[in-house]
């Protein structure tokens, strides 16, 4: 009997211990993803930091480049331009060998229905594979 009190004690030790060493440790420690939160949060402001400084630098680069270009159109200002009639644009011919887009539409679709493969339409015709794929692609 003697030895009944120091094993109900040393049961009822291990019993605390088990119980209120994982409520102890659980209290000091902060979860991993708020630590995982707040460390993002950190990086985060610097890349901001640093991203807000490099425009910061492209703001003042441009405004350099428009004082320098303002102080040079200054005197042309002071001249008169000269006064220019309107030009229409050119028109564009096709050029020999590129037919106009139905044509080529309706040349891409009759080789094909015809057996030719998207290769030899694109060498028949002078263009890439790629444009007589998606041709073809738009016709579906």
């Amino acid at each position: 009997m003697d030895y009944l009190l120091p094993l109900l004690l040393l049961g009822l030790g291990v019993i605390l211990i088990l119980v209120f060493t994982p409520l102890a440790l659980r209290k000091g420690q902060v979860p991993i993803e708020e630590v995982n939160v707040s460390f993002g949060q950190v990086l985060e402001q610097d890349l901001l930091v640093e991203q807000l400084k490099s425009l910061e630098d492209q703001i003042q680069l441009l405004k350099n480049e428009y004082q320098e270009l303002k102080s040079q159109g200054e005197p042309a200002k002071q001249q008169a331009p000269p006064k220019e009639t309107p030009v229409s644009p050119p028109v564009q011919q096709p050029s020999p060998g590129k037919l106009p887009d139905m044509e080529l539409y309706r040349a891409v679709f009759q080789a094909y229905d015809a057996g030719k493969t998207v290769t030899e339409i694109a060498k028949e015709l002078g263009r890439g594979k790629g444009e007589i794929q998606l041709i073809l692609n738009l016709r579906r």
